[in-house]
């Protein structure tokens, strides 16, 4: 974030990505308004949505949502260690800013802990879910021409403890979607 901004948090701006779980919205109300309380009474200024899209999975907070956690971003305006002077005329310290990240920390460590039963339910329903029988995806990925970028890959999917398979053999198929 730049030096003239405030504080942003979840939730993110729309469009919203259709993979998510099903619960991230409401826990996106539940935490943000704890942190807006936080705030609040402070006076100090944040907003929300905005530039944050959550879309791309490879970002910290958005990955956590795939594996059935709760991802939060919050961010704080850059001051490089010491301080700015902004546009208003206002000055914001270093010293203010890990202030604006702790406080903010604790809101959510506070929001978490007066909701650890449902959170946890929430979590075991979304897992349970994930493993109930369904019919099976399977998805085929054509390797390029980089082959140690098909291996990056494939080591990326066993880290998540995906099932990978390569065929021995030419192979037809028929009935494909393309995503």
């Amino acid at each position: 974030m730049g030096a003239f901004d405030t504080y942003l948090f979840s939730p993110p701006r729309e469009p919203f990505n259709p993979f998510w779980t099903s619960t991230i919205h409401k826990w996106w109300k539940k935490f943000s308004g704890d942190q807006a309380k936080a705030f609040d009474r402070y006076g100090w200024s944040y907003y929300t949505r905005e530039w944050n899209e959550e879309w791309f999975p490879g970002y910290g907070s958005s990955w956590s949502i795939f594996l059935g956690a709760v991802g939060i971003l919050y961010e704080q305006a850059g001051v490089s260690g010491s301080q700015v002077k902004r546009p208003d005329g206002t000055i914001l310290t270093y010293r203010e800013s890990v202030h604006h990240q702790f406080v903010s920390s604790l809101a959510n460590l506070a929001t978490a802990a007066d909701n650890r039963q449902e959170l946890l339910s929430d979590y075991y329903k979304e897992k349970k879910g994930a493993v109930q029988p369904k019919s099976v995806t399977t998805y085929l990925f054509v390797p390029g021409e980089d082959e140690s970028r098909t291996q990056q890959f494939v080591q990326t999917l066993l880290l998540q403890n995906l099932e990978v398979k390569k065929t021995k053999s030419n192979v037809t198929a028929s009935d494909l979607t393309d995503i």
